[in-house]
């Protein structure tokens, strides 16, 4: 009983947290946002693990949920300051005779589509840049 409750909550609070803007242009609230998103799913991944685990007694590994949210939290967090401070590099880097290549980071632009009448999300990635 107390196995289903967790799961139930923790699927309410992703449901809730997907409410979220179109648009999170502010870098705090966009990091905010990873980080959230970083939780829940480490907090349902730590509940998966727990109701897998072999002891019958259901509070012997009940850390396992509050230790996957803060390792989810930590990751989000990471991954949400990363989106907004990387250098938007493309794969492979050409310059002054130097091939780098790079972890590019996605970027994401909104487009009107004239062929279908409506606004696109478009989701693009350098792959090479040559410096002249």
């Amino acid at each position: 009983m107390a196995k289903r409750l967790v799961v139930v909550l923790l699927a309410l609070a992703f449901v809730s947290f997907s409410f979220k803007p179109a648009q999170a242009e502010d870098a705090m609230q966009s990091t905010f946002i990873s980080a959230g998103y970083g939780g829940l799913i480490g907090a349902l991944v730590g509940a998966g693990v727990w109701m897998i685990s072999d002891n019958d007694e259901w509070d012997d590994h009940i850390s396992y949920i509050p230790t996957g949210a803060g390792v989810g939290i930590l990751a989000g967090t990471a991954y949400g300051l990363y989106t907004h401070m990387a250098v938007r590099n493309a794969a492979a880097e050409v310059r002054d005779g130097r091939l780098t290549f790079n972890v590019p980071a996605v970027k994401t632009t909104n487009a009107y589509d004239t062929y279908t009448n409506r606004n696109e999300v478009v989701e693009s990635l350098d792959l090479l840049s040559v410096k002249f």
